[in-house]
């Protein structure tokens, strides 16, 4: 017959109480099927340069970057949930084939939360991030039907938009849409450039405004700007039910009462 001594016990049980508090740690955001985008060839590039790196028509042949970013525009450049809500394919014909045998969810995630939550948390994903940007701005949109929008601001981490605040109390039971807008700031002496043609660095224009004064410049890459901003290519759903988490509350004390048999056990040994 197969025993179990008291040392192994303890170590069993403490295991699932891990476990068991690791599940009610996701528990918030519900998991489904994936979200289905089409890739393709054609990419979003986004520059960081120096001023110097500019005359007065653009960007300037022979610029160098102080940060360089970019994209497939089949991909989604920013998500307000984990990038594993999202499931690629490679072509039209494969997403309407999902589409077709029922394969295809239109909202693989979205967050729950209970109104006497102490925090709101979230986190999102993002493919583009300048570390050498003066400031970043990143603002989460709450909105639902017949109330005002709130706005919450977050942070960011690496590429990920984060959302760690109290709880707000305009937050009542009900469904929300998530909205989520990421803005770099260059600071006064960088700027910003952006291509989604920019695979063709060859191309180069040159004109003499005057006489002997030769300005030749990247056409592809349009005008300097102070910021760059990306929105979020979904809007994802969040859900508020009302009351208190039951897990919140009995989870506590199934520790406690876990924490008292083991030691109780340690006593008797």
């Amino acid at each position: 017959m197969f025993t179990i001594n008291k040392k192994s016990a303890v170590i069993y049980s403490l295991a699932a109480v891990l476990f068991l508090f690791h599940a009610f740690a996701d528990a918030r955001l519900v998991r489904g099927g994936g979200r289905g985008t089409v890739l393709d060839s054609n990419a979003f590039d986004f520059l960081l340069v120096n001023n110097a790196n500019i005359n007065d028509l653009g960007l300037m042949a022979g610029f160098s970057t102080l940060e360089s970013q970019g994209y497939n525009s089949g991909e989604d450049g920013l998500l307000s949930t984990p990038q594993d809500c999202v499931r690629s394919f490679g072509s039209q014909d494969e997403l309407d084939q999902e589409k077709m045998f029922g394969g295809f969810v239109e909202e693989p995630c979205y967050y729950q939360v209970y109104e006497n939550d102490l925090r709101l948390e979230m986190e999102g994903f993002g493919r583009a991030f300048f570390d050498l940007a003066s400031s970043i701005e990143v603002a989460w949109t709450f909105s639902k039907a017949g109330m005002a929008d709130i706005v919450l601001m977050g942070s960011m981490f690496d590429s990920a938009p984060l959302l760690d605040v109290l709880m707000p109390p305009e937050l009542v039971p009900g469904e929300y849409t998530i909205g989520l807008d990421v803005t770099f700031f260059s600071g006064p002496d960088n700027s910003f450039f952006s291509s989604n043609n920019s695979h063709d660095l060859d191309v180069i224009d040159c004109v003499e405004p005057t006489p002997g004064d030769l300005q030749c410049y990247h056409p592809e890459w349009g005008s300097a700007s102070d910021t760059l901003s990306y929105s979020a290519a979904y809007t994802e759903r969040l859900v508020v039910l009302a009351g208190t988490d039951p897990l919140t509350v009995s989870a506590p004390a199934g520790l406690g009462l876990f924490l008292l048999g083991l030691f109780g056990l340690r006593r008797r040994q």
